[in-house]
């Protein structure tokens, strides 16, 4: 499986919130490949992994701050100021800028994520978060 385009991500006041996924940051082509091998190889269904290069979470980033309104600025502004949504996003974007790539797993379960977690950490993942309702954990 190759790297994919992504879709404009979701958000949440005007910062990217992947509500019950894992985003996790791998820094070269070969290891993110095998990462998603190895998550397949878990037992998590493909469709539940996107493996995102680079060049296209900048693409999809700057399209997403150019198309939002005066709200959704006033809102992501307003993130900024009060969560740290708008920094995990940024540092994001900075990875991505350096041609590293992201690792998005859809893991709404304790043990779903802990099984990541381990999946993507054997394979050099790191960066790694889990974003729940209203929580964003460090992994």
């Amino acid at each position: 499986m190759g790297p994919t385009r992504p879709r404009l991500p979701p958000t949440s006041l005007g910062n990217i919130y992947p509500l019950d996924d894992v985003v996790a940051v791998i820094d070269d082509k070969e290891s993110a490949e095998q990462a998603v091998r190895a998550l397949s190889d878990a037992g998590l269904q493909d469709d539940d992994v996107d493996l995102l290069d680079g060049a296209a979470v900048v693409e999809a980033d700057q399209s997403l701050r150019q198309r939002g309104s005066r709200l959704q600025k006033f809102e992501a502004w307003l993130s900024a100021m009060f969560s740290d949504d708008a920094d995990y996003a940024r540092t994001y974007v900075l990875e991505a800028q350096r041609g590293h790539y992201l690792v998005v797993v859809h893991a709404a379960e304790p043990e779903i994520v802990q099984r990541v977690s381990q999946v993507l950490r054997a394979n050099g993942a790191h960066s790694m978060r889990h974003y729940e309702l209203l929580t964003v954990t460090d992994l």
